[in-house]
C-alpha cells in the first residue's frame, strides 16, 4: 500500500466549493445576504453622471455546479431607483430585468468567482444608466432571449464562418487540412477551428438551458422571447 505521500488528492466537493465562495463573497460585501440557500441578494451602486449613484437591488441564483466555469448564475434586477423602465435586453414580467452577461467562456468562476460576475453585471448596469441619460444603449444590440445569446456567440466568428455556428443547421465544419474560410491562407486546424468548435459547443449548451428553463418555467421563457416589460 502506498504511503501518505502517494495518496491522490481528492477534488473538493461541489457543494463545499460553492459554500466557500458564498462565504468569501459575503465577508467582503456586508450589504449582501444569502436570502435562500444558494440565492444571494444585495445592491449594485452605479454612479450618476450628475453625481451620487443609482442603486439596483440584485438577486443572484447560483447553479449546483458553481463555481465551475460552465455554471452561469442567473442575475435579476428586483428593484431600482433609476426613475425609468428597464427596457434593455431581456425582461421578466413585473418590471424586473433578467441581465444577460456574456457566457462563462469569458468568466472563469473558479478564478474570478462572484466578484468577477458582479463586475460584469455592473458594466451592464452602467450602460443602462448611460442609456437613460443619453438615449442609446452603448453596447451590442441583441435580440431577446434566447436569440440574443446565439447572436453573442455567432459574433465571435469571422463573417465567413458564422454559417457554421449552429450545429443543428450546419452539421459539418471544414476539414482540418483545408484552407480556413476566413481568408488568412492558413489551414483551418491552425486558424479558426478551435473557436468554431467552442461556439458550436455554446450553441448546444444554450439550447439545453432553454429547453430546461422552458420545462420548469414555460411562462418565463415565453415572456423573455416576447421582450415583455
Amino acid at each position: 500500500m502506498p504511503g501518505d505521500g502517494h495518496r491522490e488528492l481528492q477534488a473538493e466537493p461541489v457543494g463545499s466549493r460553492r459554500k466557500r465562495e458564498i462565504s468569501a463573497f459575503l465577508a467582503r460585501e456586508p450589504d449582501w445576504i444569502e436570502a435562500e440557500p444558494d440565492v444571494l441578494t444585495g445592491p449594485a451602486r452605479i454612479p450618476r453622471p450628475s453625481g451620487g449613484h443609482y442603486t439596483f437591488q440584485l438577486r443572484v441564483e447560483l447553479p449546483f455546479h458553481f463555481p465551475s466555469k460552465s455554471s452561469d448564475p442567473t442575475v435579476t434586477v428586483v428593484g431600482h431607483d433609476l426613475g425609468a423602465a428597464l427596457t434593455v435586453d431581456d425582461h421578466v414580467p413585473g418590471g424586473k430585468l433578467c441581465l444577460q452577461v456574456r457566457n462563462s467562456g469569458d468568466i472563469d468562476y473558479a478564478e474570478g468567482g462572484l466578484p468577477e460576475l458582479i463586475t460584469q453585471v455592473a458594466i451592464h448596469l452602467w450602460r443602462v444608466v448611460l442609456r437613460k441619460h443619453g438615449g442609446t444603449y452603448p453596447g451590442p444590440a441583441r435580440s431577446h432571449f434566447p436569440d440574443g445569446l446565439y447572436e453573442d456567440q455567432r459574433d465571435r466568428l469571422h463573417p465567413a464562418l458564422q454559417r457554421y455556428a449552429d450545429p443543428a443547421i450546419q452539421r459539418e465544419i471544414p476539414a482540418h487540412r483545408t484552407a480556413c474560410p476566413c481568408g488568412t491562407g492558413r489551414r483551418f486546424a491552425d486558424c479558426c477551428e478551435v473557436v468554431v468548435r467552442s461556439v458550436r459547443h455554446e450553441f448546444r449548451a444554450i439550447r439545453r438551458r432553454v429547453r430546461d428553463l422552458n420545462r420548469m418555467h414555460p411562462h418565463l421563457t415565453q415572456a423573455l422571447m416576447r421582450g415583455e416589460k
